[in-house]
């Protein structure tokens, strides 16, 4: 097994191709012919390592989308608490939102994260999440939407250059 360290870089191999299958995702080695599959959680991470970015001089792994605020976010999932915390601040969702999730993993045990959750109205961008959505994926309109949506979180979100403990 390999040991990660903070400087460790993963990245996609060329060398293989995947595809989504009922929330799960089937990998094949190109060279070697074999498959793998991942359940839902490691086929989450499997999407974050399509969008490594740099923030604040740190690496984190990128994933955004958008639709309507309407629907039951999971259970004990990131979605329900923060809808919580939102809701007891007064504050109220609009009709429809984009974000972006930001995660960092802060220590060698690749165990304790750092993420930020980074919110927006999606109608200031002139768009509908029916607008942007082919059946279950992005139309190419998204991705000047989801720069943009990036591009505002980096630059209202500071991080402390003190180390992560």
């Amino acid at each position: 097994m390999t040991t990660l360290s903070p400087e460790s870089r993963i990245a996609l191999s060329k060398d293989q191709a995947s595809c989504d299958l009922a929330g799960e995702t089937a990998v094949v080695n190109l060279k070697s012919g074999v498959y793998y599959g991942l359940d839902p959680m490691a086929t989450h991470v499997w999407k974050l390592l399509h969008e490594p970015v740099t923030f604040g001089g740190r690496p984190f792994w990128k994933s955004s989308n958008f639709g309507p605020t309407n629907n039951t976010p999971r259970a004990g999932g990131d979605g329900e608490r923060t809808r919580q915390m939102l809701s007891r601040a007064g504050y109220k969702l609009p009709a429809e939102r984009m974000s972006v999730r930001l995660v960092h993993l802060v220590d060698e045990s690749r165990r304790k994260e750092l993420m930020v959750i980074y919110a927006e109205d999606l109608a200031p961008s002139g768009y509908t999440a029916a607008q942007l959505r082919d059946g279950n994926e992005p139309r190419p309109e998204w991705k000047a939407v989801e720069q943009g949506l990036v591009e505002r979180a980096m630059s209202r979100i500071k991080l402390s250059p003190k180390p992560f403990k």
